[in-house]
């Protein structure tokens, strides 16, 4: 509770010091926090110390972006862990903070290509955003799934070699249904009509082969119409290789942690886009981490 609170507060300001002193707090006992903490130090937001501490703790566990985050830490200094007050949080105030009528500053949009429709919103979640998705996610990683395009069914399928981690209703906490709602105001759809959040890794060598976002009739079509629109969130950049590919025209895409790309799949008369046919490139070295999450042209029942 401590953490899911620390990040609904670091959501909207990074730097805001009861968020950072609830996460330090709970990243004494939960792993998610303590990743988080280890971005926010690389990322110079202090406590390099115990951030090393909790990284040795995670790579112990196996968590899967510790050597990365190792990585980050051994380009800092010696640091030092300063002092915080030690007395409770002020409750009163924090709910005032997260209750108040603040709305997000808005991110300007980049345009990408116009056929398919793309465009990018650079730096719309901070890097330990986008580590806490990343920890979220990585014990519930397994293998990815594409439609059989004849019955409709989800397989396992050689074209998609990455892992997966779809979290839904039971994964959620406040934090992550805020980034799904930034999500879905950065795609400018009703968020009741995204699909849940699929955050994908790729390890060196796998790839996602060219295919479509748009779904064929069957009974996943039925829950909610066709995928209008996809939003990609960039969660990190440590690797090589793994470009998101549009074929026609040749676009490579690349974004740094928080970046992220809108595309359409359907043109204005509701038709698939052909154009829109893209690919995640192989991963030459590292490992690749993204979320996607899809659009309906209805709301989503799942």
């Amino acid at each position: 509770a401590c953490r899911a609170v620390a990040m609904l507060l670091l959501l909207r300001d990074e730097g805001d010091p009861a968020g950072a002193a609830l996460l330090a707090d709970a990243a004494e006992k939960d792993a998610v926090a303590g990743a988080v903490l280890a971005r926010r130090a690389v990322d110079g937001h202090g406590e390099e110390v115990r951030a090393r501490v909790l990284v040795g703790k995670l790579a112990a566990a196996g968590y899967p972006n510790a050597e990365a985050l190792k990585a980050g830490l051994a380009t800092l200094g010696a640091g030092t862990t300063p002092s915080r007050e030690t007395g409770p949080p002020d409750w009163a105030a924090i709910v005032s903070m997260l209750t108040a009528d603040r709305s997000a500053a808005p991110v300007k949009a980049e345009v990408l290509c116009d056929a398919p429709a793309a465009r990018v919103f650079r730096g719309a979640f901070s890097p330990a955003d986008c580590e806490y998705v990343i920890a979220v996610a990585a014990q519930r990683l397994a293998p990815s799934h594409t439609f059989d395009p004849v019955t409709g069914a989800t397989r396992r399928d050689a074209y998609r070699t990455s892992m997966t981690a779809v979290l839904g209703p039971v994964d959620l906490d406040l934090a992550l249904v805020a980034v799904n709602r930034r999500l879905a105001a950065l795609a400018g759809r009703p968020r009741e009509n995204g699909e849940f959040l699929s955050v994908l890794r790729y390890a060196s060598g796998q790839e996602y082969r060219p295919h479509f976002d748009w779904l064929p009739p069957g009974e996943d079509f039925d829950r909610g119409g066709q995928r209008a629109a996809t939003a990609l969130l960039y969660l990190n950049d440590d690797y090589e290789g793994g470009e998101t590919c549009f074929l026609t025209p040749d676009i490579r895409f690349k974004g740094v942690p928080g970046d992220v790309l809108v595309f359409e799949n359907v043109l204005p008369d509701g038709a698939p886009d052909k154009a829109s046919r893209h690919a995640g490139a192989p991963v030459a070295k590292g490992a690749k981490w993204i979320g996607s999450k899809w659009f309906r042209e209805k709301k989503y029942n799942f």
